[in-house]
């Protein structure tokens, strides 16, 4: 009371002559009284961010785990797509091979004479 009578404004020397001890305790009884609700209240709220920090943790663990399983699972479809890949990949270079054989038999066969020749070469596919 006495730092706020040092403000530079109006000045009453008898305020705190005027001012009554109980209305002064009241006032502050009740000021604590509403600090007291007040913190009361944000514990509680704080307690429920709380535990809701702590389910969405957990839950974000939960997805975690579960997206760190499915890109295992991914990866190994990915590995399968590859070798599946290099498979056709090496099929298609034994066609091109064959087929190379192929051209190349019949042209050997044109050089033989014509009794020697062997019968065309037919390639069927099932």
């Amino acid at each position: 009371m006495r730092g706020t009578l040092s403000l530079p404004a109006y000045r009453d020397p008898e305020i705190l002559e005027r001012l009554h001890p109980n209305h002064v305790l009241n006032m502050c009884t009740r000021l604590q009284t509403h600090y007291n609700l007040c913190a009361t209240k944000i514990a509680q709220d704080q307690g429920v961010i709380n535990s809701k920090i702590k389910e969405v943790d957990q839950d974000v663990g939960k997805l975690l785990n579960k997206m760190t399983e499915r890109q295992k699972q991914f990866s190994t479809y990915a590995d399968a797509f590859t070798k599946v890949r290099q498979i056709s990949q090496q099929l298609s270079r034994c066609n091109s091979l064959l087929n190379q054989n192929i051209e190349l038999m019949e042209s050997l066969n044109n050089v033989l004479d014509v009794e020697n020749r062997l019968e065309p070469f037919v390639w069927t596919t099932k």
